[in-house]
Protein backbone atom coordinates (compact mmCIF):
# COMPACT_ATOMS: atom_id res chain seq x y z
CA UNK A 1 0.00 0.00 0.00
CA UNK A 2 2.91 2.37 0.72
CA UNK A 3 4.21 1.82 -2.81
CA UNK A 4 0.73 2.53 -4.20
CA UNK A 5 0.39 5.81 -2.26
CA UNK A 6 3.93 6.83 -3.16
CA UNK A 7 3.26 6.34 -6.88
CA UNK A 8 0.04 8.35 -6.71
CA UNK A 9 1.83 11.22 -4.99
CA UNK A 10 4.62 11.07 -7.56
CA UNK A 11 2.32 11.40 -10.55
CA UNK A 12 -0.65 13.51 -9.44
CA UNK A 13 0.77 16.77 -10.84
CA UNK A 14 1.13 15.23 -14.27
CA UNK A 15 -2.42 13.88 -14.02
CA UNK A 16 -3.73 17.38 -13.32
CA UNK A 17 -1.96 18.72 -16.41
CA UNK A 18 -3.34 15.99 -18.68
CA UNK A 19 -6.83 16.45 -17.20
CA UNK A 20 -6.75 20.18 -17.93
CA UNK A 21 -5.61 19.40 -21.46
CA UNK A 22 -8.51 16.98 -21.94
CA UNK A 23 -10.98 19.56 -20.67
CA UNK A 24 -9.59 22.15 -23.08
CA UNK A 25 -9.75 19.68 -25.98
CA UNK A 26 -13.43 18.92 -25.41
CA UNK A 27 -14.74 22.38 -24.63
CA UNK A 28 -12.64 24.17 -27.26
CA UNK A 29 -13.58 21.58 -29.87
CA UNK A 30 -17.31 21.77 -29.30
CA UNK A 31 -17.13 25.55 -29.01
CA UNK A 32 -15.76 25.61 -32.56
CA UNK A 33 -18.81 23.59 -33.64
CA UNK A 34 -21.08 26.18 -32.00
CA UNK A 35 -19.20 28.96 -33.77
CA UNK A 36 -19.83 27.35 -37.16
CA UNK A 37 -23.51 27.02 -36.32
CA UNK A 38 -23.76 30.63 -35.19
CA UNK A 39 -22.19 32.03 -38.36
CA UNK A 40 -24.36 29.82 -40.55
CA UNK A 41 -21.32 28.19 -42.15
CA UNK A 42 -22.04 24.75 -43.57
CA UNK A 43 -19.47 22.51 -41.92
CA UNK A 44 -20.30 19.66 -44.28
CA UNK A 45 -19.71 21.78 -47.41
CA UNK A 46 -16.47 23.05 -45.91
CA UNK A 47 -15.14 19.59 -45.12
CA UNK A 48 -16.16 18.14 -48.49
CA UNK A 49 -13.70 20.54 -50.11
CA UNK A 50 -10.84 18.77 -48.32
CA UNK A 51 -9.05 15.83 -49.99
CA UNK A 52 -10.04 12.39 -48.70
CA UNK A 53 -6.68 11.94 -46.98
CA UNK A 54 -7.11 15.19 -45.05
CA UNK A 55 -10.61 14.17 -43.96
CA UNK A 56 -9.22 10.89 -42.63
CA UNK A 57 -6.33 12.53 -40.77
CA UNK A 58 -8.63 14.96 -38.99
CA UNK A 59 -11.32 12.36 -38.27
CA UNK A 60 -14.01 13.81 -40.54
CA UNK A 61 -14.35 10.82 -42.86
CA UNK A 62 -17.71 9.05 -42.70
CA UNK A 63 -19.23 11.30 -40.03
CA UNK A 64 -22.16 13.70 -40.29
CA UNK A 65 -20.36 16.60 -38.66
CA UNK A 66 -23.38 18.86 -39.09
CA UNK A 67 -24.84 17.11 -36.03
CA UNK A 68 -23.46 17.52 -32.49
CA UNK A 69 -22.78 13.80 -32.04
CA UNK A 70 -21.13 13.58 -35.45
CA UNK A 71 -18.85 16.50 -34.66
CA UNK A 72 -18.10 14.95 -31.28
CA UNK A 73 -17.07 11.86 -33.22
CA UNK A 74 -14.22 13.87 -34.74
CA UNK A 75 -13.10 14.86 -31.24
CA UNK A 76 -13.31 11.22 -30.15
CA UNK A 77 -10.29 10.46 -32.32
CA UNK A 78 -8.23 13.04 -30.42
CA UNK A 79 -9.66 11.85 -27.10
CA UNK A 80 -8.45 8.29 -27.58
CA UNK A 81 -5.12 9.48 -29.02
CA UNK A 82 -4.47 11.77 -26.05
CA UNK A 83 -5.69 9.19 -23.53
CA UNK A 84 -3.66 6.45 -25.22
CA UNK A 85 -0.44 8.46 -25.05
CA UNK A 86 -1.00 9.25 -21.37
CA UNK A 87 -1.80 5.62 -20.54
CA UNK A 88 1.26 4.28 -22.38
CA UNK A 89 3.59 6.84 -20.79
CA UNK A 90 2.20 6.17 -17.33
CA UNK A 91 2.45 2.41 -17.73
CA UNK A 92 6.04 2.54 -18.97
CA UNK A 93 7.28 5.17 -16.54
CA UNK A 94 5.77 3.69 -13.39
CA UNK A 95 7.51 0.35 -14.03
CA UNK A 96 10.80 1.56 -15.52
CA UNK A 97 11.63 4.48 -13.26
CA UNK A 98 13.45 2.71 -10.40
CA UNK A 99 16.89 3.13 -11.99
CA UNK A 100 16.20 6.74 -12.94
CA UNK A 101 14.97 7.70 -9.46
CA UNK A 102 17.66 5.55 -7.82
CA UNK A 103 15.06 3.88 -5.60
CA UNK A 104 15.85 0.28 -6.58
CA UNK A 105 18.47 -0.06 -3.83
CA UNK A 106 15.87 1.00 -1.27
CA UNK A 107 12.93 -0.95 -2.66
CA UNK A 108 14.29 -4.37 -3.64
CA UNK A 109 15.88 -5.34 -0.25
CA UNK A 110 12.54 -4.81 1.50
CA UNK A 111 10.51 -7.90 2.47
CA UNK A 112 8.19 -7.39 -0.50
CA UNK A 113 8.22 -9.67 -3.54
CA UNK A 114 8.74 -8.26 -7.00
CA UNK A 115 5.25 -9.41 -7.97
CA UNK A 116 3.75 -7.35 -5.14
CA UNK A 117 5.80 -4.34 -6.23
CA UNK A 118 4.51 -4.69 -9.79
CA UNK A 119 0.93 -5.17 -8.55
CA UNK A 120 1.10 -1.98 -6.47
CA UNK A 121 2.56 -0.04 -9.38
CA UNK A 122 0.01 -1.33 -11.88
CA UNK A 123 -2.83 -0.56 -9.48
CA UNK A 124 -1.50 2.99 -9.08
CA UNK A 125 -1.23 3.38 -12.87
CA UNK A 126 -4.76 2.03 -13.25
CA UNK A 127 -6.02 4.54 -10.69
CA UNK A 128 -4.38 7.46 -12.51
CA UNK A 129 -5.72 6.29 -15.87
CA UNK A 130 -9.19 5.80 -14.41
CA UNK A 131 -9.21 9.34 -12.98
CA UNK A 132 -8.32 10.82 -16.38
CA UNK A 133 -11.06 8.68 -17.90
CA UNK A 134 -13.59 9.99 -15.36
CA UNK A 135 -12.59 13.55 -16.22
CA UNK A 136 -13.16 12.69 -19.89
CA UNK A 137 -16.56 11.12 -19.21
CA UNK A 138 -17.83 14.02 -17.12
CA UNK A 139 -16.50 16.59 -19.59
CA UNK A 140 -17.98 14.74 -22.58
CA UNK A 141 -21.46 14.60 -21.10
CA UNK A 142 -21.15 18.22 -19.98
CA UNK A 143 -20.31 19.53 -23.45
CA UNK A 144 -23.00 17.40 -25.07
CA UNK A 145 -25.56 18.67 -22.56
CA UNK A 146 -24.65 22.18 -23.72
CA UNK A 147 -24.44 21.64 -27.47
CA UNK A 148 -26.67 18.63 -28.23
CA UNK A 149 -29.79 20.56 -27.14
CA UNK A 150 -31.68 17.63 -25.69
CA UNK A 151 -30.79 15.10 -28.40
CA UNK A 152 -30.66 11.50 -27.20
CA UNK A 153 -26.92 10.84 -27.49
CA UNK A 154 -26.23 9.31 -24.08
CA UNK A 155 -25.86 5.73 -25.37
CA UNK A 156 -23.45 6.77 -28.11
CA UNK A 157 -21.30 8.82 -25.74
CA UNK A 158 -21.22 5.96 -23.22
CA UNK A 159 -20.08 3.53 -25.91
CA UNK A 160 -17.31 5.91 -26.94
CA UNK A 161 -16.23 6.27 -23.33
CA UNK A 162 -16.23 2.48 -22.81
CA UNK A 163 -14.06 2.14 -25.91
CA UNK A 164 -11.81 4.87 -24.52
CA UNK A 165 -11.14 3.11 -21.20
CA UNK A 166 -10.60 -0.20 -22.98
CA UNK A 167 -8.01 1.35 -25.30
CA UNK A 168 -6.38 3.11 -22.35
CA UNK A 169 -6.00 -0.25 -20.63
CA UNK A 170 -4.47 -1.76 -23.76
CA UNK A 171 -1.90 1.02 -24.14
CA UNK A 172 -1.15 1.19 -20.43
CA UNK A 173 -0.35 -2.52 -20.31
CA UNK A 174 1.72 -2.30 -23.49
CA UNK A 175 3.63 0.55 -21.84
CA UNK A 176 4.16 -1.40 -18.62
CA UNK A 177 5.46 -4.41 -20.56
CA UNK A 178 7.92 -2.18 -22.39
CA UNK A 179 8.97 -0.61 -19.09
CA UNK A 180 9.53 -4.02 -17.51
CA UNK A 181 12.01 -5.12 -20.16
CA UNK A 182 13.69 -1.84 -21.07
CA UNK A 183 16.71 -0.93 -18.95
CA UNK A 184 16.64 2.77 -19.87
CA UNK A 185 13.54 4.48 -18.40
CA UNK A 186 13.53 7.52 -20.71
CA UNK A 187 13.82 5.31 -23.75
CA UNK A 188 11.04 3.05 -22.46
CA UNK A 189 8.67 6.02 -22.23
CA UNK A 190 9.71 7.19 -25.70
CA UNK A 191 9.14 3.75 -27.20
CA UNK A 192 5.74 3.44 -25.50
CA UNK A 193 4.71 6.82 -26.91
CA UNK A 194 5.94 5.86 -30.37
CA UNK A 195 3.86 2.68 -30.23
CA UNK A 196 0.72 4.78 -29.71
CA UNK A 197 1.61 7.30 -32.42
CA UNK A 198 2.75 4.55 -34.78
CA UNK A 199 -0.49 2.60 -34.46
CA UNK A 200 -2.44 5.84 -34.96
CA UNK A 201 -0.54 6.58 -38.19
CA UNK A 202 -1.16 3.00 -39.31
CA UNK A 203 -4.90 3.48 -38.75
CA UNK A 204 -4.79 6.63 -40.89
CA UNK A 205 -3.00 4.76 -43.69
CA UNK A 206 -5.53 1.92 -43.50
CA UNK A 207 -8.46 4.34 -43.71
CA UNK A 208 -6.90 6.04 -46.73
CA UNK A 209 -5.96 2.79 -48.49
CA UNK A 210 -8.81 0.35 -47.92
CA UNK A 211 -6.74 -2.41 -49.56
CA UNK A 212 -4.71 -2.48 -46.33
CA UNK A 213 -7.75 -3.19 -44.18
CA UNK A 214 -6.29 -6.62 -43.30
CA UNK A 215 -3.75 -4.76 -41.15
CA UNK A 216 -6.49 -3.40 -38.86
CA UNK A 217 -5.76 -6.04 -36.21
CA UNK A 218 -2.38 -4.33 -35.63
CA UNK A 219 -3.79 -0.98 -34.52
CA UNK A 220 -6.27 -0.51 -31.64
CA UNK A 221 -7.39 2.76 -33.24
CA UNK A 222 -9.37 0.78 -35.81
CA UNK A 223 -11.11 -1.43 -33.24
CA UNK A 224 -13.74 1.09 -32.13
CA UNK A 225 -14.08 3.92 -34.63
CA UNK A 226 -16.54 6.74 -34.12
CA UNK A 227 -18.20 5.86 -37.43
CA UNK A 228 -18.93 2.27 -36.36
CA UNK A 229 -20.07 3.28 -32.87
CA UNK A 230 -22.46 5.97 -34.13
CA UNK A 231 -23.72 3.77 -36.98
CA UNK A 232 -24.06 0.46 -35.13
CA UNK A 233 -24.72 1.65 -31.56
CA UNK A 234 -22.49 -1.10 -30.22
CA UNK A 235 -18.85 -2.11 -29.79
CA UNK A 236 -17.37 -4.90 -31.86
CA UNK A 237 -17.44 -8.00 -29.63
CA UNK A 238 -14.45 -9.68 -31.33
CA UNK A 239 -12.34 -6.55 -30.83
CA UNK A 240 -13.49 -6.22 -27.22
CA UNK A 241 -12.34 -9.78 -26.59
CA UNK A 242 -9.09 -9.22 -28.47
CA UNK A 243 -8.41 -6.06 -26.43
CA UNK A 244 -8.91 -8.04 -23.21
CA UNK A 245 -6.52 -10.68 -24.59
CA UNK A 246 -3.87 -8.01 -25.26
CA UNK A 247 -4.27 -6.68 -21.72
CA UNK A 248 -3.88 -10.18 -20.26
CA UNK A 249 -0.78 -11.03 -22.31
CA UNK A 250 0.98 -7.71 -21.69
CA UNK A 251 0.18 -7.94 -17.98
CA UNK A 252 1.85 -11.35 -17.89
CA UNK A 253 4.83 -9.94 -19.80
CA UNK A 254 5.10 -7.10 -17.28
CA UNK A 255 5.34 -9.48 -14.32
CA UNK A 256 7.72 -11.82 -16.16
CA UNK A 257 10.00 -9.01 -17.30
CA UNK A 258 10.18 -7.36 -13.88
CA UNK A 259 11.05 -10.66 -12.21
CA UNK A 260 14.02 -11.17 -14.52
CA UNK A 261 15.16 -7.57 -14.56
CA UNK A 262 18.59 -6.69 -13.18
CA UNK A 263 17.93 -3.80 -10.81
Amino acid sequence: MNIYIYELKSHYKGLIGWSVGMLFLLFAGMNKYAAYKTTGTSITDLVEQFPHSVQVIFGFNGLDIATPVGYFGTLYLYIILTAGVYAAIRGADIIAKEERDQTAEFLIPKPVSRDKIVSAKLFAALTLVFILWLVTVVSSFAVMAIYAKGADVAQTIWLMMLADILLMMVFMRIGSAIGAYWSRPKLAVTVASMVVLGTYLLSVIINIEQRLNWLSILTPFTYFSAVSIIGNHTLSTPYVMFSIFIVAVTTLLTYTGFRKRDL
